[in-house]
Protein backbone atom coordinates (compact mmCIF):
# COMPACT_ATOMS: atom_id res chain seq x y z
CA UNK A 1 0.00 0.00 0.00
CA UNK A 2 1.38 3.44 -1.11
CA UNK A 3 2.31 5.33 2.12
CA UNK A 4 -0.06 8.73 1.80
CA UNK A 5 1.06 10.33 5.44
CA UNK A 6 4.56 12.08 3.86
CA UNK A 7 7.84 13.23 5.66
CA UNK A 8 7.55 12.01 9.42
CA UNK A 9 9.63 13.36 12.54
CA UNK A 10 10.87 11.67 15.19
CA UNK A 11 13.33 11.33 18.21
CA UNK A 12 16.60 9.61 17.84
CA UNK A 13 16.98 8.19 20.89
CA UNK A 14 20.60 9.44 21.67
CA UNK A 15 20.67 10.38 25.10
CA UNK A 16 23.75 13.38 24.11
CA UNK A 17 20.93 15.31 21.93
CA UNK A 18 19.19 15.39 26.28
CA UNK A 19 22.09 16.17 27.75
CA UNK A 20 23.20 19.85 28.49
CA UNK A 21 26.98 20.08 26.51
CA UNK A 22 29.37 22.52 27.06
CA UNK A 23 29.78 25.95 24.40
CA UNK A 24 30.08 24.50 21.19
CA UNK A 25 29.51 20.99 21.83
CA UNK A 26 26.30 19.89 20.83
CA UNK A 27 25.73 16.67 18.89
CA UNK A 28 26.19 17.21 14.87
CA UNK A 29 22.71 19.12 13.38
CA UNK A 30 20.12 16.61 11.74
CA UNK A 31 19.00 18.57 8.32
CA UNK A 32 15.14 17.88 8.19
CA UNK A 33 15.25 19.89 4.82
CA UNK A 34 15.09 17.24 2.43
CA UNK A 35 12.85 13.92 1.92
CA UNK A 36 9.56 15.72 1.76
CA UNK A 37 7.38 13.56 -0.25
CA UNK A 38 4.95 14.70 -2.84
CA UNK A 39 1.84 14.85 -0.33
CA UNK A 40 3.79 17.21 1.79
CA UNK A 41 4.25 19.81 -0.79
CA UNK A 42 2.10 19.33 -3.62
CA UNK A 43 0.62 23.12 -3.67
CA UNK A 44 4.09 24.74 -2.84
CA UNK A 45 5.78 22.89 -5.87
CA UNK A 46 7.19 26.45 -7.06
CA UNK A 47 9.33 26.72 -3.62
CA UNK A 48 10.71 23.34 -3.15
CA UNK A 49 13.58 21.57 -5.46
CA UNK A 50 12.65 17.79 -6.37
CA UNK A 51 15.71 15.46 -5.28
CA UNK A 52 16.88 12.22 -8.09
CA UNK A 53 16.50 9.06 -7.17
CA UNK A 54 13.17 9.35 -5.78
CA UNK A 55 14.57 10.97 -2.76
CA UNK A 56 11.75 13.30 -2.58
CA UNK A 57 12.07 17.01 -2.05
CA UNK A 58 14.01 19.45 -0.15
CA UNK A 59 13.13 23.19 0.85
CA UNK A 60 14.47 25.71 -1.22
CA UNK A 61 15.05 27.73 1.90
CA UNK A 62 16.34 26.89 5.36
CA UNK A 63 16.28 28.15 8.66
CA UNK A 64 17.48 27.50 12.09
CA UNK A 65 16.49 29.50 16.02
CA UNK A 66 18.49 30.15 19.24
CA UNK A 67 16.51 29.61 22.04
CA UNK A 68 18.48 31.31 25.22
CA UNK A 69 17.19 31.09 28.24
CA UNK A 70 17.99 31.76 31.81
CA UNK A 71 17.32 28.32 32.85
CA UNK A 72 15.52 25.16 31.29
CA UNK A 73 12.27 24.23 33.69
CA UNK A 74 11.87 21.00 35.30
CA UNK A 75 11.26 18.41 32.88
CA UNK A 76 11.38 20.67 29.79
CA UNK A 77 14.73 19.54 28.55
CA UNK A 78 14.21 16.54 26.31
CA UNK A 79 14.90 14.66 22.93
CA UNK A 80 12.94 16.72 20.51
CA UNK A 81 12.80 16.36 17.14
CA UNK A 82 13.23 19.84 16.39
CA UNK A 83 16.21 20.26 18.21
CA UNK A 84 19.83 19.68 17.79
CA UNK A 85 20.88 19.83 21.37
CA UNK A 86 21.66 22.07 24.55
CA UNK A 87 24.47 23.97 25.86
CA UNK A 88 25.85 26.17 27.81
CA UNK A 89 26.15 30.19 27.01
CA UNK A 90 28.12 32.47 29.38
CA UNK A 91 25.66 35.14 27.86
CA UNK A 92 22.87 34.13 28.81
CA UNK A 93 22.76 30.97 30.84
CA UNK A 94 22.03 28.42 28.73
CA UNK A 95 20.48 27.42 24.91
CA UNK A 96 18.75 25.05 22.77
CA UNK A 97 19.61 24.94 19.08
CA UNK A 98 17.09 23.77 16.25
CA UNK A 99 18.23 21.59 13.58
CA UNK A 100 18.36 22.97 10.27
CA UNK A 101 14.45 23.50 9.46
CA UNK A 102 12.98 24.28 5.72
CA UNK A 103 11.50 27.52 5.10
CA UNK A 104 8.17 26.83 3.26
CA UNK A 105 4.78 28.76 2.61
CA UNK A 106 1.81 27.13 4.11
CA UNK A 107 1.37 23.25 3.49
CA UNK A 108 1.19 20.24 5.50
CA UNK A 109 5.08 20.08 5.37
CA UNK A 110 4.92 23.77 6.98
CA UNK A 111 2.16 22.34 9.48
CA UNK A 112 4.77 19.22 10.71
CA UNK A 113 7.18 21.94 10.95
CA UNK A 114 5.00 23.50 13.35
CA UNK A 115 4.04 20.09 15.34
CA UNK A 116 7.76 20.29 15.92
CA UNK A 117 7.95 23.42 17.56
CA UNK A 118 4.25 22.72 19.46
CA UNK A 119 5.92 19.73 20.86
CA UNK A 120 9.25 21.68 22.27
CA UNK A 121 7.35 24.83 23.74
CA UNK A 122 8.02 23.82 27.18
CA UNK A 123 11.73 25.01 26.03
CA UNK A 124 10.53 28.32 24.56
CA UNK A 125 7.39 29.05 26.97
CA UNK A 126 8.88 31.68 29.81
CA UNK A 127 6.67 30.23 32.17
CA UNK A 128 8.15 26.71 31.98
CA UNK A 129 11.94 27.91 31.02
CA UNK A 130 12.09 32.04 31.93
CA UNK A 131 14.85 34.01 30.07
CA UNK A 132 15.91 37.65 30.67
CA UNK A 133 17.30 40.46 28.51
CA UNK A 134 20.57 38.97 28.23
CA UNK A 135 18.99 36.72 26.34
CA UNK A 136 18.55 36.42 22.18
CA UNK A 137 17.15 34.56 19.37
CA UNK A 138 19.41 34.47 16.63
CA UNK A 139 17.90 33.25 13.18
CA UNK A 140 20.35 31.31 10.52
CA UNK A 141 18.89 31.32 7.11
CA UNK A 142 20.28 29.35 3.92
CA UNK A 143 19.20 29.49 0.20
CA UNK A 144 19.82 26.88 -2.19
CA UNK A 145 22.63 27.62 -4.35
CA UNK A 146 23.74 30.79 -2.70
CA UNK A 147 26.52 31.17 -0.37
CA UNK A 148 26.29 33.42 3.06
CA UNK A 149 27.31 36.77 1.42
CA UNK A 150 24.97 36.04 -1.94
CA UNK A 151 22.45 35.83 0.81
CA UNK A 152 23.19 39.24 2.46
CA UNK A 153 22.75 41.39 -0.67
CA UNK A 154 19.83 39.58 -1.44
CA UNK A 155 18.09 40.25 2.04
CA UNK A 156 20.35 43.34 3.00
CA UNK A 157 17.74 46.32 2.22
CA UNK A 158 14.36 44.32 3.60
CA UNK A 159 15.92 43.53 6.78
CA UNK A 160 15.03 46.88 7.77
CA UNK A 161 11.92 45.28 9.07
CA UNK A 162 14.24 43.61 11.70
CA UNK A 163 16.00 46.85 12.35
CA UNK A 164 12.45 47.82 13.14
CA UNK A 165 11.08 45.24 15.12
CA UNK A 166 14.19 44.31 17.16
CA UNK A 167 15.35 48.08 17.16
CA UNK A 168 15.68 48.36 20.96
CA UNK A 169 18.31 45.87 20.49
CA UNK A 170 20.80 47.82 17.24
CA UNK A 171 22.75 49.50 20.52
CA UNK A 172 23.46 45.76 22.04
CA UNK A 173 27.33 45.24 22.32
CA UNK A 174 26.16 41.58 20.70
CA UNK A 175 24.75 42.74 18.10
CA UNK A 176 25.40 46.52 17.57
CA UNK A 177 28.73 46.67 14.97
CA UNK A 178 28.41 47.08 10.77
CA UNK A 179 24.20 47.81 11.16
CA UNK A 180 24.03 48.78 7.29
CA UNK A 181 25.18 45.02 6.71
CA UNK A 182 28.12 45.70 4.28
CA UNK A 183 30.72 43.42 2.86
CA UNK A 184 33.63 42.87 4.55
CA UNK A 185 35.60 44.47 2.61
CA UNK A 186 34.33 47.80 2.83
CA UNK A 187 35.44 50.52 5.01
CA UNK A 188 32.14 52.27 5.97
CA UNK A 189 30.88 50.19 8.31
CA UNK A 190 28.50 51.92 10.86
CA UNK A 191 29.35 50.96 14.22
CA UNK A 192 32.85 49.54 12.85
CA UNK A 193 33.51 46.21 12.14
CA UNK A 194 33.78 43.01 14.11
CA UNK A 195 34.44 39.73 12.89
CA UNK A 196 31.27 37.96 15.35
CA UNK A 197 29.01 40.42 17.15
CA UNK A 198 26.89 42.17 14.02
CA UNK A 199 23.28 43.13 13.18
CA UNK A 200 23.66 40.20 11.12
CA UNK A 201 26.81 37.64 9.95
CA UNK A 202 27.58 35.89 6.98
CA UNK A 203 28.61 31.94 7.94
CA UNK A 204 29.75 30.14 4.68
CA UNK A 205 26.74 29.06 2.74
CA UNK A 206 24.31 30.60 5.05
CA UNK A 207 23.59 33.97 7.09
CA UNK A 208 22.72 34.55 10.41
CA UNK A 209 20.61 37.40 11.84
CA UNK A 210 22.11 38.26 15.34
CA UNK A 211 19.72 41.12 16.21
CA UNK A 212 16.26 39.03 17.10
CA UNK A 213 15.12 39.39 20.55
CA UNK A 214 14.77 36.47 22.72
CA UNK A 215 12.20 33.73 22.45
CA UNK A 216 9.40 33.50 24.88
CA UNK A 217 6.52 31.31 23.69
CA UNK A 218 6.43 28.78 20.78
CA UNK A 219 3.69 30.96 19.45
CA UNK A 220 6.43 33.64 18.68
CA UNK A 221 8.50 31.27 16.75
CA UNK A 222 5.38 30.59 14.51
CA UNK A 223 5.29 34.27 13.81
CA UNK A 224 9.02 34.49 13.39
CA UNK A 225 8.99 31.62 11.15
CA UNK A 226 6.09 33.17 8.66
CA UNK A 227 7.99 36.43 8.54
CA UNK A 228 11.26 34.87 7.66
CA UNK A 229 9.71 32.85 4.61
CA UNK A 230 8.09 36.20 3.28
CA UNK A 231 11.26 38.27 3.71
CA UNK A 232 13.46 35.90 2.22
CA UNK A 233 11.10 34.55 -0.13
CA UNK A 234 10.84 38.09 -1.47
CA UNK A 235 13.88 39.07 -1.77
CA UNK A 236 15.15 36.09 -4.25
CA UNK A 237 12.34 36.38 -6.19
CA UNK A 238 11.00 39.64 -6.35
CA UNK A 239 13.96 41.56 -6.11
CA UNK A 240 12.93 44.55 -7.77
CA UNK A 241 9.63 44.58 -6.40
CA UNK A 242 8.63 47.77 -3.87
CA UNK A 243 9.30 47.37 -0.59
CA UNK A 244 5.81 48.57 0.16
CA UNK A 245 4.61 45.36 -1.05
CA UNK A 246 6.62 43.24 1.32
CA UNK A 247 5.60 45.50 3.93
CA UNK A 248 1.85 44.69 2.83
CA UNK A 249 2.28 40.86 3.08
CA UNK A 250 4.00 40.81 6.44
CA UNK A 251 1.48 43.23 8.00
CA UNK A 252 -0.79 40.30 9.12
CA UNK A 253 2.30 38.44 11.12
CA UNK A 254 3.24 41.80 12.99
CA UNK A 255 -0.21 42.60 14.03
CA UNK A 256 -0.77 39.41 15.24
CA UNK A 257 3.22 39.45 17.37
CA UNK A 258 1.52 42.99 18.57
CA UNK A 259 -2.19 40.88 19.22
CA UNK A 260 -4.13 43.29 17.17
CA UNK A 261 -2.54 47.11 17.93
CA UNK A 262 -2.69 48.48 14.81
CA UNK A 263 -1.18 51.92 16.24
CA UNK A 264 2.07 49.48 16.92
CA UNK A 265 2.27 47.46 13.74
CA UNK A 266 1.56 51.00 11.71
CA UNK A 267 4.91 52.34 13.76
CA UNK A 268 6.50 49.12 13.14
CA UNK A 269 6.21 49.46 9.18
CA UNK A 270 6.68 53.15 9.30
CA UNK A 271 9.96 53.01 10.94
CA UNK A 272 11.35 50.34 8.76
CA UNK A 273 10.70 52.92 5.59
CA UNK A 274 13.15 54.71 7.83
CA UNK A 275 15.35 52.27 8.45
CA UNK A 276 16.03 50.88 4.65
CA UNK A 277 16.55 54.32 3.70
CA UNK A 278 19.47 54.41 6.55
CA UNK A 279 20.83 50.47 5.41
CA UNK A 280 20.92 51.78 1.49
CA UNK A 281 22.39 55.37 1.83
CA UNK A 282 23.28 55.72 5.71
CA UNK A 283 20.35 58.83 6.40
CA UNK A 284 19.55 58.40 9.56
CA UNK A 285 16.34 60.13 10.35
CA UNK A 286 14.66 61.39 13.45
CA UNK A 287 12.84 58.86 14.29
CA UNK A 288 15.51 56.15 14.07
CA UNK A 289 18.24 58.38 15.70
CA UNK A 290 17.85 57.57 19.31
CA UNK A 291 17.97 53.88 18.33
CA UNK A 292 21.14 53.51 16.79
CA UNK A 293 23.39 56.59 17.57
Amino acid sequence: MKNNKGIEYSTTGNQERVDMCAYHRKPSVLNHSHGAKFTDVKNISTRVLRMYEGRGYRSFFTVGFEIEKSRFGRGARQEYALIQGYERDGSCGVEAVTNILPLIPPSQWRNKVFDMIFKARKIMDDENSPSNFRCGGHITIGVNGLIGDDVRKKIRLNSAIFMSLFRKRLKNHYCKHNLRMESKHENTHFNRWHYKYQFALVKDNCFEFRIPSRITSYKQMFRRYELMYHIVDFSVFKPNAQFSTLLRKVKPIILSMYEGDVEKTDNILFLAKDFRKFIKDGKISDSIRDFIV
